[in-house]
């Protein structure tokens, strides 16, 4: 099942991107690791403290990536640094807990995403 949601969530990014970087996908990884988006984050999957400093680490490693990329207007590295988010939290977490992952991260991004269209059509 996390396969094919990890697959699912892929072709959505690489089929909904309008422009070469990802601003709606870039912005949910980077919101993610804003302390208080981060420790709802942690409270709903449930993770303990080692699972919650990893998460940390992985979310830190990602917006510095994610902030590289856009900078150089690299949609490559961009797809890299969501998959390593995607893969560390994968290693990180329970599969329960990363079926609960995968659904944050995808609702927030189409909320990003809606919200982004929604900002252009007005």
């Amino acid at each position: 099942m996390k396969k094919v949601l990890f697959i699912v969530m892929m072709a959505v990014a690489t089929i909904g991107s309008a422009s070469a970087v990802d601003i709606a996908k870039s912005e949910v990884f980077v919101k993610c690791n804003n302390e208080r988006v981060f420790n709802s984050l942690v409270k709903y999957l449930e993770a303990d403290s080692y699972q919650s400093a990893q998460l940390k680490e992985v979310f830190a490693v990602t917006e510095v990536a994610i902030k590289n990329a856009i900078q150089k207007g690299d949609s490559e590295k961009l797809e890299k640094a969501f998959s390593y988010n995607l893969g560390g939290a994968k290693q990180i977490l329970s599969k329960d807990q990363y079926k609960k992952y995968l659904r944050v991260i995808n609702l927030s991004y189409h909320n990003s995403n809606a919200a982004l269209l929604a900002q252009n059509n007005q």
